[in-house]
């Protein structure tokens, strides 16, 4: 997959990253936060994390992030981001990787938190970081901001006027080398055609639906069934979905709302009852036990980096609609469907939580798809 990936991007004039080498495969933390470490051997590592890698470069992927994750067998000091055993030793040695090495954001918490960022941008670009992203990222706008800039600046500066940069050279003109090879002559805009682009997402999107456990056969949903679709997420919990980091998701309307919309196209007014999260908490406590209505609880999540998406009152939402309706309960996941491994309730999922997952989700639903 990763090969085709690259081979895709180039086709379409496209300069192609892989990330986060070694690999987030196999960590249990979250490096907005703090450095995970991952006790693999170099031998496990070739044979698990780093295939994708190996097979990206055998393409010629142009640039490889990495990660701020420590690999103790490799190097017992640093994680990958400062670490030359694994920048120089695994990724350019081993795997014989010789395009740009990028960092990822050097202002993410396993880096902030455990170094100085002089000290990091030093030690990043002596390990065999080619290109610094982020180093500093004033995510609140903190008035240190340019101070840091500038120190990181002025240190790089003396430690290449002193002579103790000797890798500059050669990162530099690897980086100049790339920018004229791969991003100068590349069109600023390029003429495409949207709907064509559309087409493409939506069949990619509804190829990814996938009834995980239906056994009562829910769905498709029966001509004359009365169907309630409940949001299980109160609206407050949307809030950070646009927040002034800018990197995502960037979704001003929700899954929900989407999935919401396009039921209301295909069902009549008459059959289909949508209520929000706090209008199903009284439907549920006066209307649920009565009724013989299939009920549709729509769970999502969204990638925030360095956050999280509240899902509590969303699960406490589906374990009362499964308490009161039972089987005629189903829950449709606008999201991953990890959370479906633990319950025994009947779950579509869409895998995403984006506008065509969300219209995907609700064709297969009614039957459309």
């Amino acid at each position: 997959m990763s090969r085709r990936y690259v081979q895709g991007g180039h086709r379409g004039g496209i300069t192609v990253c892989a990330k986060h080498f070694p690999g987030h495969g196999d960590t249990t933390g979250d490096t907005h936060r703090e450095i995970p470490v991952v006790d693999k051997s170099f031998a496990q590592l070739m044979q698990e994390d780093l295939w994708p890698f190996k097979a990206a470069v055998d393409a010629g992927v142009d640039l490889v992030m990495t990660s701020h994750i420590r690999y103790p067998q490799i190097d017992a000091a640093h994680p990958a981001t400062l670490s030359a055993p694994i920048l120089r030793g695994v990724l350019r040695e081993q795997l014989g990787f010789g395009g740009i090495v990028i960092s990822d954001s050097m202002n993410m918490g396993a880096i902030r938190r455990n170094y100085a960022p002089v000290e990091a941008a030093l030690l990043a670009f002596k390990a065999g970081i080619d290109m610094m992203m982020l180093s500093e990222e004033h995510y609140d706008h903190d008035t240190a901001y340019l101070d840091n800039q500038l120190a990181m600046l002025d240190a790089i500066v003396a430690d290449a006027s002193a002579g103790r940069f000797p890798e500059l050279d050669s990162i530099v003109s690897r980086v100049v080398a790339f920018k004229l090879a791969r991003l100068q002559p590349m069109a600023l805009y390029q003429d495409f055609n949207l709907p064509a682009h559309l087409e493409i997402e939506q069949q990619a999107a509804q190829a990814a639906v996938k009834i995980l456990r239906d056994p009562a056969r829910l769905l498709p949903i029966q001509a004359g069934q009365q169907v309630v679709v409940i949001q299980t997420t109160p609206l407050a919990d949307y809030a950070n979905l646009m927040n002034p980091r800018g990197i995502g998701p960037n979704q001003a309307i929700s899954a929900f709302d989407y999935f919401a919309a396009e039921m209301s196209l295909h069902l009549e007014a008459d059959r289909l009852l949508i209520l929000d999260h706090d209008a199903a908490q009284a439907w549920l406590l006066d209307q649920a036990s009565s009724s013989t209505a299939l009920v549709l609880a729509v769970t999502e999540n969204y990638p925030l980096p360095g956050e999280d998406f509240q899902q509590a009152a969303s699960r406490e939402m589906v374990d009362g609609l499964s308490r009161a309706m039972g089987p005629r309960l189903l829950v449709v996941g606008l999201r991953s469907g990890y959370e479906a491994i633990n319950s025994d309730v009947p779950y579509l999922c869409a895998y995403s939580s984006r506008e065509c997952s969300a219209r995907a989700a609700a064709r297969v639903c009614i039957g459309r798809a």
